[in-house]
């Protein structure tokens, strides 16, 4: 989220943010099995349902998994 207010001077504008990093471990998940969980990870975080994917689209897909092994955030609200 980002969002920029301006003011009736150059140093009162200011943005409303908030902001996340991580750092970890990537790995190309391979196998049908894999790359189908992860996008259902996707799916369901964005619409609240599971799908099931075709041989074909997985077979086209690359997935890449992230371990996370380090996080931080801030935000201005």
């Amino acid at each position: 989220m980002c969002a920029s207010f301006s003011g009736r001077e150059a140093c009162s504008y200011t943005s409303k943010y908030r902001s996340v990093m991580a750092w970890g471990k990537a790995s190309i998940q391979e196998q049908p099995e894999e790359k189908a969980f992860g996008m259902n990870v996707l799916m369901k975080h964005y619409t609240g349902k599971e799908f099931e994917f075709p041989a074909q689209a997985l077979a086209r897909m690359v997935v890449i998994r992230v371990d996370i092994e380090k996080m931080t955030g801030k935000q201005n609200l």
